[in-house]
């Protein structure tokens, strides 16, 4: 399912804040929503959308398709089953005039948190587990997140991001991988500053073989009435100390605050086109990475806000 694919591409580090919590209270809904496609655009030329079919305010379905020569052909197609503690999805491909299936998640609640994430590949008639990610939290943080690969049968630590918070507030975050010897080594680092708006910069540094860090890459963000409304990436070329522009983004909203259109700086759009009723496709859309980023989230209503906001 290309909304998760898509959405790694944010940061360096937008591999994978806190969820925001849930309960089954019915509570009154004002202005209900939901996505309803997601439109890509390339020089004003539709060329990937992808269509979400609901079912009890979750999302059941999700189809893909590729335009080329104005003619929709399908691309992928998932399929989501909801347990009292978990969701289960499993994508098929479109290849050769039929459906193949390919790969799936599976996403493990505690207490409305994210728990695992668990990755599956059909290989061989049947479907594997690649690997898992574990989250750790405490009070309402998020404070480490570990990716454990399935080997052999056997489950091997490959790494990890811990975060570290100042007065509520994501201060730093650290990239591990397992060593040789079966340590744990810092390799990637990233820091934050803040306005009253929210986050504008994000600084990403890597540790060279003599533990020096070193500046490799700067993140801007701009707000309007508090919405991010542009990103720009920034990368230092040799040991210039020159800021090259590497890509942005320009993010627009409706009247009721809701994402409708993400504008990339080499042209391509992705669009928002929302319809009636309740929803959770944000389940699908955002990461906790892109939560304690504060990027743009698909704001759903929802009457029960069971599976509203989770993340992976």
């Amino acid at each position: 399912m290309k909304l998760i694919s898509t959405s790694i591409l944010i940061c360096i580090i937008f591999l994978y804040s806190a969820c925001k919590e849930t309960s089954n209270n019915i509570e009154p809904v004002i202005n209900s929503h939901r996505v309803k496609t997601i439109l890509e655009k390339k020089n004003g030329y539709e060329t990937w959308r992808c269509d979400i079919v609901y079912q009890n305010d979750k999302v059941i379905e999700t189809s893909s398709f590729t335009n080329f020569n104005n003619i929709w052909s399908p691309e992928e197609i998932s399929n989501f089953d909801y347990n009292i503690n978990s969701i289960h999805e499993k994508t098929s491909e479109w290849r050769n005039n039929q459906w193949h299936e390919s790969y799936g998640f599976n996403y493990l609640m505690i207490y409305s948190k994210l728990k695992e994430f668990e990755i599956l590949d059909f290989f061989e008639n049947r479907w594997i587990t690649e690997g898992k990610y574990i989250y750790t939290y405490e009070s309402d943080f998020l404070t480490e997140r570990k990716y454990i690969e399935l080997y052999d049968g056997e489950e091997k630590e490959r790494h990890k991001l811990s975060f570290n918070y100042q007065d509520g507030l994501i201060h730093e975050i650290r990239m591990y991988i397992r060593g040789e010897l079966n340590d744990w080594l810092m390799q990637v680092k990233q820091t934050f500053d803040y306005s009253h708006e929210g986050i504008t910069e994000i600084y990403t540094y890597s540790i060279d073989e003599l533990a020096n860090w070193n500046l490799q890459q700067r993140i801007q963000l701009k707000y309007i009435n508090k919405l991010l409304s542009e990103s720009y990436v920034y990368h230092q070329m040799d040991d210039s100390n020159l800021w090259h522009l590497s890509y942005s983004n320009i993010y627009l909203y409706d009247s009721n605050d809701y994402l409708y259109k993400i504008i990339e700086c080499d042209g391509c759009e992705t669009e928002f086109i929302y319809e009636e009723g309740n929803g959770n496709a944000n389940i699908f859309y955002s990461t906790p990475l892109m939560q304690i980023m504060q990027y743009p989230s698909l704001k759903s209503s929802s009457k029960s806000k069971a599976f509203n906001y989770l993340c992976f």
